[in-house]
């Protein structure tokens, strides 16, 4: 019985999985986009060496052109979620701070419901609504933030809020709370 297939499936099933816990700490560290796929893309390249023999019984070819970037996803997205996550559960305590924001827009995101009609076949079936704000924060960066339909009714245009931030473990700042 061959275990390649089976591995395979396994490994992008995990992917998948870290990559959407990738989203969710990068929705609450308040980090440029490039500096979690920068670590993971170097981890990913200077792993290559390493592992670059792993990979033919994984996919089953030796082709370099498939392996390489097997590699470079896996190991990327596996380090930079490694990355947020060190970052986001090693945030100091005894570091929160309390920043006042100011809220420059709001807006909902409009997202399509849909039904299943039968085994294959799903069909659009109403909407459903995010709810989202845009908050600056005091050294002029700007951060999205969602928030509940109760929350946004109440928000205006030009408030001031409070964010609770903690110092994470690599020096970026984490979410912990908004008011």
């Amino acid at each position: 019985m061959k275990f390649r297939p089976v591995l395979f499936v396994v490994m992008v099933f995990a992917t998948m999985f870290v990559g959407g816990m990738w989203v969710v700490l990068y929705h609450d560290t308040m980090v440029q986009w490039w500096v979690p796929v920068g670590v993971g893309a170097f981890l990913g390249v200077l792993s290559w060496p390493l592992t670059r023999r792993v990979w033919p019984r994984v996919t089953g070819t030796c082709r370099g052109i498939i392996n390489y970037p097997c590699n470079l996803l896996l190991v990327g997205v596996v380090t930079s979620a490694l990355f947020l996550g060190i970052n986001y559960w090693g945030a100091s305590p005894s570091s929160a701070e309390t920043i006042e924001t100011t809220v420059y827009g709001k807006y909902r995101k409009q997202h399509t419901r849909y039904r299943r009609l039968n085994r294959r076949t799903r069909v659009a079936d109403g909407y459903w609504y995010s709810y989202r704000i845009v908050i600056g924060l005091p050294d002029g960066r700007e951060k999205e933030i969602e928030v509940p339909l109760s929350e946004y009714n109440h928000i205006k245009t030009g408030s001031r809020h409070e964010l609770t931030v903690q110092q994470g473990a690599f020096g970026f700042n984490v979410i912990k709370d908004f008011k």
